[in-house]
């Protein structure tokens, strides 16, 4: 585990946990579970071991039943039916400034998150977050409950947070601060995010699936698909999930399932949003983009797939993002034009295409990335330089598939133009059918690599699916 205070990383988790269960001994339990959790997955947490003990620690709670002995226990429900509607991200923010009182700044730095990010997640609980401010001014300094433990006043290797983070003082006093919250929760909070691509689910689980709890060291399945019986790898999100929307990921030509995963870093990331993958396996043939009548069928193989993934009754398979890099963005865009309803989302990433047949049944958010100096599937189309060619079709140019997407999703004809904080130019498409968007973001110098920057857009599209 990367270096980081064990005494914070504990009282992290103290905090969190006694905020939800009210029970000492009970919160005692499952910090010590999400410390043990963290020792023993030191090469998934990597160098963010406080993003992650505040993940883990919020999932070990919500996983926990509340004492009915203590009073006001039905607030402490109320909060984690809440919190359980959002995505990991939010709960991270909400946990680390509403509930550890550490400034924005400080949970920006150790949840890995531009400050930006931690403002747009926190924007729907504002008067939450006010009003757990007025509280922890208001709360007394600790005094005389044996072993409780505060958080330090300055944090290594961190600013100066705004808001000195602090354990309850007393049971009484924490039970009064979650009745406030719980209520204010019950009637304010909005369920899900809403991002840019599309309006939050109305149901945010429900009907879809049951609700599971993984073990959130469990490897990833390999599962036999299509009728070469190839593999593909299925990695679900650890901790309590229902529903869990699934990305569909698709190398370039010639790519393992695992290879893929290495490439984009994309499981790792999608894991910490509560989102399901799928990769696939390119190694056995060039994709079969066109469907071309002597090769194995791969647009029957990812049906295959989806079908396999649905067996998992966590999963919430009729929202899938199908996310392609270089010639699996291509293979991504067959999938999506073939009548497969599952498919709600596409992202192409150095390989633009819109399949000539294309026919949608409904809309779907089509993401492009691109850069201009992609030599080998060129940011203008057509074949570059090493590229693996296939006669069946020629790929798209990026501005002129980013027009067919649009026309394909009955989008505006007026484009919105602009440019972020790493110089990438995007250019959106909007009021589509179906509450979708077309976009795409290109950038400068990056060639044909998977830039890491598009997993932010990537997720947050997979959020928004209804």
């Amino acid at each position: 585990m990367a270096s980081a205070d064990p005494t914070l990383l504990r009282a992290i988790a103290l905090t969190i946990a006694e905020t939800f269960l009210g029970d000492r001994a009970s919160a005692e339990s499952v910090a010590y579970s999400a410390i043990e959790w963290m020792e023993a997955n030191a090469e998934k947490v990597g160098d963010s071991p406080l993003a992650w003990v505040t993940a883990i620690a919020v999932e070990r709670s919500l996983a926990t039943p509340p004492n009915p002995d203590r009073p006001y226990h039905r607030a402490r429900e109320v909060l984690a039916e809440e919190v359980a509607a959002q995505p990991v991200s939010t709960r991270v923010a909400l946990a680390l400034v509403g509930i550890c009182g550490f400034d924005r700044l400080t949970a920006s730095q150790y949840s890995r998150r531009r400050v930006e990010e931690i403002d747009a997640l926190l924007a729907p609980f504002s008067e939450i977050l006010e009003d757990l401010v007025i509280l922890r001014r208001s709360e007394p300094e600790p005094t005389t409950q044996p072993g409780v433990q505060a958080l330090p006043e300055t944090q290594p290797a961190a600013p100066p947070t705004l808001l000195a983070p602090r354990l309850p003082a007393s049971v009484g006093t924490a039970l009064s601060i979650l009745l406030v919250i719980g209520l204010v929760l019950l009637v304010t909070v909005p369920h899900g995010e809403r991002p840019t691509f599309a309006a939050p689910r109305s149901d945010p689980g429900g009907a879809r699936g049951a609700a599971c709890t993984t073990d959130g060291s469990t490897d990833a399945t390999t599962l036999q698909v299509g009728a070469g019986n190839r593999p593909a790898r299925l990695a679900l999100p650890p901790g309590r999930i229902q529903a869990a929307p699934l990305i569909l990921l698709i190398g370039d030509t010639g790519q393992s399932a695992e290879d893929v995963v290495h490439t984009t870093g994309l499981e790792a990331a999608a894991a910490t949003q509560g989102i399901a993958v799928m990769s696939l396996d390119g190694t056995a043939q060039p994709w079969n983009v066109s469907a071309v009548a002597d090769r194995e069928d791969d647009i029957a193989m990812a049906a295959d797939a989806l079908s396999r993934a649905a067996e998992d009754s966590c999963l919430d398979v009729d929202r899938t993002v199908a996310v392609g890099f270089g010639t699996g963005a291509h293979l991504a865009a067959a999938i999506a034009c073939s009548g497969e309803d599952r498919i709600r989302g596409l992202v192409m990433v150095r390989g633009a295409y819109a399949p000539p047949s294309c026919a949608l049944a409904h809309g779907i958010s089509v993401l492009i990335d691109s850069d201009t100096t992609d030599a080998i599937l060129p940011f203008d189309g057509g074949w570059g330089i090493s590229a693996t060619r296939d006669p069946s079709y020629e790929p798209g140019a990026s501005a002129a598939t980013l027009g067919a997407w649009a026309t394909l999703n009955e989008c505006s004809t007026e484009e919105t133009r602009e440019g972020d904080a790493s110089g990438i130019e995007v250019t959106g498409r909007d009021s589509c059918r179906d509450g979708v968007a077309v976009v795409s973001r290109t950038s400068v110098g990056y060639g044909h690599d998977w830039p890491p920057e598009v997993a932010g857009p990537v997720l947050e599209l997979t959020l928004g699916l209804k």
